[in-house]
């Protein structure tokens, strides 16, 4: 990083530190610290004040991470959001006072739900009601017109519709508690604010508005859990930790170890033993003018174990003539000779 600010610009006092740095920071330096401090991604950063070109993202991830924890940059970061709480920084205040204004937004100045009478309600005698005579002259057609079909299929016929109820028919009137068809509860509808109506908060809720082609109209609201999430993040809430650990071992090659200390290694790691000497690696030295081959490994046989001690037959069953049905060992254990088998594949 050639054009980070060198650290020992800075001089920390024994009391109290303070970090004070002596001259100003690039303007790419610049970018980086005001993006940062905007949407609180490193990378994103990075990538928006210095272009990066073909560069990978594990670069831009490692330089990104040394920009963010510069001193220098860090500082003037901690400033921006400093003055983002005081208003200074509009274009940082205005995200945060968007997203608290979500937060605080109240659902239901959007959307309600609310019960409205049923059309037996307020009818004579609790009988239908309907909203005048053309809409009644309106169902007499639509009824006519079923019969016909039906009489004309051998169907039975259906019984017109009646105004024994009367017209009037009001959709925001109270329901009747006395309402023998929907016992006073009414029915239920969301109602939609008109837009014209709503406040500053509830504006910033509306995601979204569509009418379907079915005459539906379709609301979607931003989620105020993102909201606090996004708004924890910018205000420094939360405190993301790292730690990336690279370990060097050398060890020696296995081909130079004795079989003590190749014994002594394959224990180390925890692989099992069975019983009998280790097997012996023989490297066979090919003709001068034949191909390079890897060398062969010749196994020597191992020992057959030891049989087990008998166990007593459950409810009388004979157990099965097998000495070594309960000491065998699960397959998915690598014995000593596989592990040096194999060792030349390691």
């Amino acid at each position: 990083m050639d054009d980070l600010p060198p650290t020992d610009q800075f001089v920390v006092a024994d009391s109290p530190p303070a970090i004070v740095p002596t001259r100003a920071l690039t303007p790419r330096q610049a970018a980086f610290a005001q993006a940062f401090a905007a949407h609180g991604s490193a990378a994103r950063a990075y990538r928006e004040a210095f272009g990066c070109g073909a560069m990978s993202a594990a670069t831009i991830r490692r330089k990104a991470y040394d920009y963010a924890h510069h001193p220098a940059i860090a500082e003037r970061v901690r400033e921006l959001l400093a003055q983002a709480a005081e208003g200074v920084t509009l274009s940082a205040r205005a995200r945060m006072v968007r997203l608290q204004s979500i937060v605080e937004a109240d659902p239901s100045e959007l959307l309600r739900i609310v019960a409205e009478c049923c059309r037996w309600c307020h009818g004579a005698g609790h009988a239908y009601q309907w909203i005048d005579p053309a809409e009644y002259a309106q169902a007499l057609r639509i009824a006519h017109a079923a019969n016909q079909a039906r009489r004309r299929a051998g169907r039975t016929e259906q019984p017109l519709p009646m105004d024994d109820g009367g017209y009037g028919f009001r959709a925001d009137a109270e329901p009747h508690p006395g309402c023998p068809h929907c016992r006073g509860e009414g029915t239920k509808r969301v109602v939609v604010t008109p837009t014209d109506d709503l406040s500053a908060g509830a504006r910033a809720l509306l995601k979204s508005i569509r009418q379907k082609a079915s005459g539906e109209i379709e609301v979607r609201l931003h989620d105020p859990l993102e909201a606090i999430d996004l708004l924890n993040r910018m205000q420094g809430v939360y405190v993301e930790r790292s730690v990336s650990v690279t370990a060097h071992v050398n060890a020696p090659k296995f081909e130079a170890m004795t079989p003590e200390e190749q014994a002594s290694f394959i224990r180390s790691l925890g692989v099992p033993q069975s019983a009998g000497p280790l097997p012996a690696v023989v490297h066979d030295a090919p003709p001068d003018d034949a191909p390079a081959l890897p060398p062969a490994i010749v196994e020597r046989p191992a020992a057959t174990p030891a049989p087990a001690p008998p166990v007593e037959p459950e409810h009388g069953d004979a157990l099965e003539a097998d000495p070594y049905a309960i000491s065998r060992r699960p397959t998915s254990a690598l014995t000593m000779e596989q592990m040096l088998a194999r060792s030349r594949r390691w």
